[in-house]
């Protein structure tokens, strides 16, 4: 008895080598026909109808019914059905391939994918989201690295209203560096915060915006805030494209509503001003003014002082646009061309005492030049601020950039005075009446400096 099991087992064996063996035979002879394939339809589209791949695939089911679900030969299967696009039939071995063994090589996870995300997006142009979902579902599960995969499971998610499932996939598409993956977590975390129509809403209005289609955006937002009245961007948003319709006092509605419930919300405050502004001088000449300071602000000078031109030209009583301008000019090196903005600024108001200084400036660096000029400024600003110490450092400095410069070695003189140091405020006051010989003052400062220096008065 005994030897008759062994007899069986033996034949078994036996029968189950030689059927291995003419699987691999004919899997061998499979794998020649697709070779040949590539090269007689190589600039062609892949089809099940040629020939050389329908004997292939021949091949592949002769294994299969050699040795009923072979690894080898399902493999076989399912990388064919997939080079000629009959996707559906690649994936279903591919499934039974994984069926029978927990091996998969880094190609076998990308063509898994390719056969289940082409299916996935069939379903998904078909509309059938659900379905497309499925796909992916089990693709990612095979293939966790796939980054198309993972975005088109956000983005279904999404597209169902399901912001929660949608916000996981989104979150890792943002650790992985995806392009738009930020985008879309702002968006889902906004369906979450504020309901999925005020949120639809409200990225509609963003994406008219951006065409420059401002009326179809303001709707968008107005949509969104009624919706969710806690939807504070989209009120803001609102009040942006109010403005760039040139509907200031609408626009100003918007961001009152905003800062009444964010006192601190900076962009509201400045979208406020350029309401105010555009109502006070006029949308072309607000727009400019504004677009100036942005400009200004980025440190583009040259760009700025061609905004704040046009921002004048627009509407010339414009004063803060003068003094911007003449203030980039300055800022640029350029003091000769901010002296007439500061001289229209004065004209606007004479009371301006910013505007005189500056202008006085501007006219001391043109005539001393700007480093002699700028360090005066800074003396005179001192002194007025009892530093005499540092009175002394600027208008030493100013002198020696410019050793003909009157009003320094003067207001010298006067600091040496005031600190007690006589010598060097005669020494200074002589500089000053070399420079203007006839100047009363000097002659009696330089004097009384010699005096109570203990030196001999002048002659």
């Amino acid at each position: 008895m005994k030897r008759g099991w062994i007899t069986l087992a033996v034949c078994l064996l036996l029968a189950l080598a030689q059927a291995q063996a003419e699987v691999q035979q004919v899997l061998e002879r499979g794998r020649e026909l697709v070779e040949q394939a590539k090269v007689s339809y190589a600039g062609t589209v892949f089809s099940i109808d040629q020939p050389l791949w329908r004997e292939a695939v021949a091949a592949g089911e002769e294994a299969l019914k050699l040795a009923p679900e072979h690894p080898e030969a399902l493999r076989f299967l399912a990388q064919v059905y997939g080079q000629v696009g009959w996707y559906i039939r690649a994936w279903d071995h591919w499934l039974r391939y994984i069926a029978t063994t927990a091996e998969l090589s880094e190609l076998d996870r990308e063509q898994v994918s390719q056969a289940g995300g082409e299916l996935g997006f069939a379903r998904y142009q078909a509309g059938d989201l659900a379905g497309a979902l499925t796909f992916y579902q089990q693709v990612f599960e095979i293939n966790p690295t796939d980054n198309n995969v993972l975005t088109w499971l956000g983005r279904i998610h999404l597209e169902r209203g399901e912001p929660e499932q949608a916000l996981a996939y989104w979150e890792l598409a943002v650790e992985r560096g995806l392009p738009g993956a930020t985008y879309f977590r702002e968006r889902t975390q906004s369906q979450l915060d504020y309901g999925v129509a005020a949120s639809d809403s409200f990225f509609a209005g963003i994406e008219a915006y951006e065409e420059g289609r401002f009326e179809a955006a303001l709707e968008a937002f107005r949509a969104a805030t009624e919706l969710n009245p806690d939807y504070l961007e989209a009120w803001v948003w609102a009040g942006r494209s109010s403005l760039e319709l040139g509907r200031s006092a609408e626009a100003r509605r918007y961001w009152q509503h905003v800062l009444a419930r964010n006192p601190d919300d900076a962009r509201a405050r400045h979208f406020i001003a350029v309401a105010d502004a555009q109502e006070r001088w006029g949308v072309e000449a607000a727009n400019a003014f504004f677009a100036g300071i942005a400009a200004y602000e980025a440190g583009r000078l040259a760009e700025a002082v061609t905004h704040f031109r046009q921002a004048l030209s627009a509407n010339p009583r414009y004063q803060e646009a003068a003094v911007w301008t003449a203030r980039s000019y300055q800022e640029l090196g350029d003091p000769q061309r901010a002296i007439p903005f500061w001289e229209q600024v004065l004209a606007l108001n004479p009371q301006d005492a910013r505007a005189a200084h500056f202008l006085q400036l501007a006219r001391n660096q043109v005539r001393y030049g700007a480093e002699a000029a700028s360090a005066f400024a800074q003396g005179v600003e001192r002194y007025q601020l009892a530093q005499l110490q540092g009175a002394l450092a600027a208008f030493r400095q100013a002198v020696a950039e410019n050793p003909r410069y009157l009003e320094a070695w003067a207001w010298l003189g006067r600091v040496y005075f005031e600190l007690g140091d006589y010598a060097e405020a005669a020494a200074a006051y002589e500089q000053a009446l070399a420079l203007a010989p006839d100047n009363e003052a000097f002659h009696f400062f330089a004097n009384e400096a010699r005096r109570l220096a203990g030196l001999e008065p002048r002659q």
